[in-house]
């Protein structure tokens, strides 16, 4: 079975990496304790609503955040680790849950809340339904969707180094290096620097830059002024260098 879910975004969630979420269970739930099998993909959209039984958003491999078994309690919450952390900077998201065969216990089993629009789609079949081409929902696209919870953690800082050179080996001394633009949060970024005897200028503990990214200007008189970007994705276990020849 599977079922894709799409839920607008709350205007005061914070941007960061979400890790963890909770589907929450109905008070007069009747189901009895079981184990599922759950794939749960995650990807970014600016729809609103889905339009018809087919506007499905299409899924890839790259967008699963879990795959596993999942205990579904008779009471509490269905509390899920995701596998890798989705980055999130703002705006609405589609969660697609597919259950791998057995029984489907949305109706029966999770608490949901009527939106304004349609904000849900399923697809139910005893097959493994391929996530990058789903045929249109076997009943009604609804206006109804299973209340998620979030856990959502502020990305951690990073540090940016810039190496700038001459001719790709010679350090250049007291090249001036500014970096601009909002960070993950949207506060505004404005840090200033020069490069040392060795061509280096490190900035640290800088906050995830928004997904327009940071502009870092590198510029000394007498040369042609360089300028690059640095965006979230290029930062790697807390670090971003830049090599730049002037």
């Amino acid at each position: 079975t599977e079922s894709q879910l799409k839920e607008a975004n709350n205007n005061t969630a914070p941007s960061g990496n979400i890790t963890d979420l909770a589907f929450v269970i109905k008070d007069d739930n009747t189901v009895t304790d079981t184990t599922r099998t759950w794939r749960i993909y995650i990807k970014s959209t600016n729809k609103d609503v889905f339009a018809d039984e087919s506007d499905w958003v299409t899924m890839n491999a790259a967008d699963k955040y879990f795959e596993g078994k999942v205990k579904l309690p008779t009471n509490g919450d269905v509390n899920i680790k995701l596998d890798k952390n989705f980055k999130y900077t703002g705006g609405n998201i589609v969660i697609c849950v597919c259950e791998d065969g057995g029984i489907y216990y949305y109706a029966a089993y999770f608490k949901r809340f009527t939106a304004k629009a349609n904000r849900s789609l399923t697809q139910r079949g005893s097959a493994k339904f391929n996530i990058a081409s789903l045929p249109s929902a076997s009943t009604s696209y609804r206006t109804y969707s299973p209340i998620i919870k979030f856990t959502i953690v502020p990305p951690p800082p990073f540090n940016l180094n810039v190496n700038v050179t001459t001719d790709g080996t010679s350090p250049m001394q007291g090249v001036s290096v500014n970096v601009t633009g909002k960070d993950s949060g949207g506060s505004a970024v404005q840090e200033e620097g020069s490069t040392a005897a060795d061509g280096t200028c490190t900035f640290v503990d800088l906050n995830e830059p928004d997904e327009d990214c940071y502009t870092v200007t590198i510029s000394k008189n007498g040369y042609k002024t360089v300028t690059e970007e640095v965006c979230a994705d290029d930062i790697e276990e807390g670090e971003v260098t830049l090599g730049v020849v002037m």
